[in-house]
């Protein structure tokens, strides 16, 4: 379904009680979060500073939220939009749901920014590899290079009616490395439509923090250690109306004949990227920015990843390479503290 499937960025505030208590008439220090497995990932959405009858149904309506766009913008169910367009590849164009629309125009966006190291159309790569629980499939060469020609953003086609077209028959569209990162924008414009100042949406490795804490401090927000177990933590970066996305290899994959093949794919190779590194953080406003540029990084290694992060306004990033490295975007070198 999306492409990270383990909670990798850890919110050090999600290890609170669940409800804090506050004196009669004060709602400053109220608290409220609850979990559900949905995107294929363990999602929490908390709500600071308001009574816990209106904090529920905020939440309530944050879910209701995820699932409808789940719905929209997942490639692995049958006969909603994006498997059409899989369907309809080489032979017309189809209509889409706004939202289907505006993340894969977003996804051109990043493609052609990032020289096709993140493409939208990676999707037979993608169903190639069919890396989930930690199984998969490795394929011959010539399949890989068979997926990887099926791979090229240049053919999405829009028409004057907003109707979408793959342009070859066999192309497919995996919108895993973007969607997240939609779907946590559009909970919060929700959550603050709703009233809400103060929440952090946790999206399993998208983290989505706003209004900073009712008390005016900073949210902790903890980095998973690559080399390390689910939780912990190599870094802490202090945040407040910020996204923080984690990709990494270590957040699905499966083993074969001792080799390690992880999720996050190179859409030039066919095959898991090799780059150097282990583990990509970015911060941006939006989260469907820090998504798309997460994975492209990743992608790209140190140097160029590092390169186009620099070259951008308004994004950091924090990187971890296969052997250890770290590496911190030059805006970002007074606020990561690394344990």
């Amino acid at each position: 379904m999306f492409k990270k499937a383990v909670i990798t960025l850890i919110s050090l505030l999600l290890a609170s009680a669940l409800l804090g208590g506050c004196s009669a008439g004060d709602t400053s220090s109220e608290t409220y979060s609850d979990t559900a497995f949905m995107l294929d990932t363990v999602v929490s959405v908390k709500i600071y500073g308001v009574p816990e009858a209106d904090a529920r149904a905020a939440v309530d309506a944050a879910f209701s939220e995820i699932a409808r766009l789940e719905g929209v913008l997942s490639s692995n169910i049958v006969g909603n939009g994006i498997d059409l367009l899989a369907q309809n590849a080489g032979t017309g164009y189809t209509e889409l749901d706004y939202d289907a629309v505006y993340v894969l125009r977003k996804a051109v966006e990043y493609a052609e920014l990032t020289g096709g190291a993140f493409d939208p159309t990676v999707g037979p790569v993608v169903a190639l590899w069919n890396i989930r629980n930690g199984s998969g499939y490795v394929p011959t060469d010539e399949e890989r290079a068979a997926a990887a020609a099926l791979v090229d953003y240049n053919k999405i086609l829009f028409d004057e009616n907003g109707r979408v077209m793959l342009a070859d028959t066999g192309m497919s569209v995996n919108l895993g490395a973007i969607a997240k990162g939609y779907i946590a924008d559009r909970v919060k414009a929700l959550l603050t439509s709703m009233g809400i100042e103060h929440a952090v949406i946790s999206l399993g490795g998208n983290v989505l923090a706003f209004g900073g804490k009712p008390d005016g401090s900073d949210f902790v927000i903890g980095i998973q250690d690559p080399f390390g177990s689910t939780g912990e933590i190599a870094a802490t970066v202090s945040v407040r109306d910020m996204s923080v996305v984690s990709s990494g290899d270590y957040e699905r994959y499966f083993e074969a004949d001792g080799i390690r093949y992880h999720h996050i794919m190179d859409p030039f190779a066919g095959a898991p990227a090799n780059s150097g590194i282990s583990g990509v953080t970015i911060l941006s406003d939006k989260s469907v920015d820090g998504d798309a540029l997460s994975t492209a990084v990743f992608v790209l290694g140190r140097n160029e990843g590092l390169e186009l992060i620099e070259s951008l306004d308004g994004v950091e990033c924090v990187l971890i390479g296969s052997g250890g490295e770290r590496t911190v975007s030059s805006g970002l070198k007074d606020s990561v503290v690394f344990r």
